[in-house]
């Protein structure tokens, strides 16, 4: 080999050629390798963390089966390595938003089946509670009816008493005739009878008070059972207007998933983000294209229907020319869209227009493409 590299002019002129073909191909190769190995885009292992402790909770798992899976789908593609950053955050986003409906249906669920079984406990205590009440009022009834029956047994006692006492001063007369001492015996008994007599009539008396108070006891337990019943219907009431706030927030929230879909919005903190790219205007100007409002038009809508909502609309630009001009450019173009919603119905105090200029790019302004992402005016929902 010394007398190799020594001795070829050939090859010793060449051996710096083949080092640097090694060196660049080797490069290639690398470049190749890192290319090859994409990884999962950032935030999808949380979205599939949140995902994993929804499937693990089993009092939430079983009551969203069909928006579990759908969040399932979502999570899978979110997870695909994505070399465009935004459709990666895109698909995150997407994938954490379709996470909380199935969290947020899963919960609802689970809240009607606890509202429902406790009507039902509820339900089971107000009918053994009156079931207590019907057998008191009969105990009662029962009791009131053996007390007049003492009462008319004691009543035809004391009539027996009084024709006995009748029958022994029959007696007394008939032997008056023949003693003055029988005759005041006789005398002596039929006040003994006359006694008995105000006894008896006093018993028969008390019998009636007796038999009196058992009706109003009667009554009392009929009155305490209709109230029984208007509970009974005041429950239900109150358990049908808890259902019907149930059904009336669940069609809420289905209506305002279907019109975010259709705003193609982003659940962000700051709130739901439209964005509206740069087909809404010509090339430096700030005036609407004529045809292009549609979006505007479902957005002036959504606002209209959420009118609580207050409404941020920033417009920007990309780097192409000074810094003034691109300023004014983007807040004639927020203002442009914030006149177009007030025009739709929307009240202006909602709406707050701001021209961020260039310095907020989402792209690079090296290339085309990125200068079109760029230029665009961003819309930012409240959340409440």
């Amino acid at each position: 080999m010394r007398s190799l590299k020594t001795n070829d002019p050939i090859t010793s002129s060449r051996t710096p050629q083949f080092r640097k073909l090694f060196t660049v191909g080797a490069a290639m190769l690398l470049m190749a390798a890192c290319a090859t190995t994409p990884t999962a885009p950032s935030g999808s292992a949380e979205v599939r963390s949140k995902l994993t402790m929804l499937r693990t909770n089993p009092e939430l798992a079983s009551r969203a089966p069909i928006e579990i899976q759908a969040a399932e789908l979502a999570v899978v593609a979110a997870e695909q390595p994505e070399s465009d950053l935004v459709m990666a955050r895109h698909l995150v986003l997407i994938a954490d938003q379709k996470v909380d409906i199935a969290s947020a249906w899963a919960q609802s669920r689970l809240y009607e089946d606890q509202r429902t079984d406790l009507t039902a406990r509820t339900e089971a205590v107000r009918l053994d509670a009156r079931t207590r009440e019907a057998d008191r009022a009969r105990n009662d009834a029962a009791n009131a009816r053996t007390q007049a029956s003492v009462a008319r047994s004691d009543a035809n006692s004391a009539r027996s008493d009084t024709d006995f006492a009748r029958q022994q001063a029959a007696i007394a007369r008939s032997a008056a005739s023949s003693a003055n001492s029988d005759a005041n015996v006789a005398r002596r008994q039929a006040a003994t009878a006359r006694t008995d007599a105000d006894v008896a009539r006093d018993q028969a008396a008390a019998a009636r008070s007796t038999a009196d108070a058992a009706l109003d006891q009667a009554a009392m337990a009929r009155a305490a059972a209709n109230s029984a019943r208007n509970a009974t219907a005041v429950a239900q009431g109150q358990t049908s207007a808890a259902r019907s706030d149930a059904d009336a927030a669940r069609a809420e929230t289905e209506a305002l998933q279907r019109q975010i879909n259709e705003l193609n919005a982003l659940v962000t903190d700051r709130g739901l983000v439209v964005t509206l790219g740069d087909v809404l205007f010509e090339t430096g100007n700030s005036e609407l294209r004529g045809g292009t409002p549609n979006n505007l038009d479902r957005l002036a809508a959504f606002l209209n229907e959420f009118d609580t909502r207050t409404v941020m609309i920033e417009g920007h630009t990309d780097s192409v020319g000074d810094d003034v001009s691109n300023q004014n450019l983007s807040q004639r173009r927020a203002d442009s869209v914030k006149n177009y919603l007030v025009m739709q119905g929307v009240v202006g105090s909602r709406i707050t227009a701001v021209g961020m200029g260039e310095g907020s790019a989402i792209a690079s302004n090296d290339s085309p493409t990125g200068r079109t992402q760029n230029r665009r005016v961003e819309v930012i929902i409240s959340n409440q």
